[in-house]
């Protein structure tokens, strides 16, 4: 699924990843949001039931859920920007 992402100097570029949550993920927030084991803007559950079993829970655990940066700074020509950015809660 292609995500748009940002470099540091602001130029954007597209993020390829693979679907690891359940397609209802969005509107289980609420069930889960008390369940946060994370301060401020990030949220991080490690057992979070919303992961789709065995094969979302494996490309978390390999970080294949995400093309890696070097692959996408080779095909797109895009500078390394490190890990993605944390999105804040809507």
């Amino acid at each position: 699924m292609p995500q748009e992402s940002c470099c540091l100097n602001g130029r954007r570029f597209m993020v390829y990843k693979f679907r690891t949550m359940v397609a209802d993920a969005e509107k289980r927030f609420d069930e889960v949001k008390a369940l946060n084991e994370a301060d401020g803007p990030v949220f991080k559950i490690k057992k979070d039931p919303r992961i789709i079993p065995y094969i979302g829970t494996l490309l978390r655990k390999t970080s294949l859920n995400e093309l890696p940066p070097d692959h996408q700074f080779d095909a797109g020509g895009n500078e390394p920007g490190g890990p993605p950015a944390a999105h804040p809660l809507l």
